[in-house]
């Protein structure tokens, strides 16, 4: 959704949308990993219910229809095989690095798991993996991009 926002121009809804999402992420994590003592799980589960909230927010946001983005006036289940095309050939790519990316994250936590303090390994690799993702906002909008015409 994030991305949504940002390709409308609107710099400062993903921003604070990423603040709530991380402090969630940390504070949960932190919680059920510390106060709990749930270990791994309680970071997975951290990790998993933190972006939750921001999510709540931004659907609240899209659906009381002031920002650019909009849901459809009218909804239909018709399939657009047009669409469908469109979203394939750039999805799929996508879809594939992600799944490489998640693997990649699963033989990192099962190495650290291997370790003799595995725990704190994994718990802080989660915290160090999730800070420096803090979005920082200059305060300078994105131009939109202009074709230059050639002569």
């Amino acid at each position: 959704m994030n991305r949504a926002f940002q390709a409308s121009g609107d710099v400062r809804t993903p921003l604070v949308l990423g603040i709530i999402s991380t402090v969630c992420n940390i504070s949960l994590s932190v919680l059920l990993i510390v106060r709990f003592d749930y270990g791994v799980l309680g970071a997975a589960w951290g990790f998993i219910a933190g972006p939750v909230p921001s999510l709540c927010i931004a659907l609240a946001l899209i659906h009381r229809g002031k920002m650019v983005i909009r849901p459809p006036r009218r909804h239909t289940l018709r399939l657009d095989l047009s669409v469908l095309k469109s979203v394939t050939r750039i999805g799929l790519p996508s879809g594939f690095m992600s799944l490489f990316m998640s693997l990649v994250g699963v033989i990192v936590m099962a190495t650290l798991g291997s370790l003799e303090e595995g725990v704190s390994a994994q718990a802080a690799y989660t915290a160090g993996y999730i800070t420096p993702r803090l979005p920082i906002w200059t305060r300078r909008r994105p131009e939109p991009m202009r074709l230059k015409q050639c002569s």
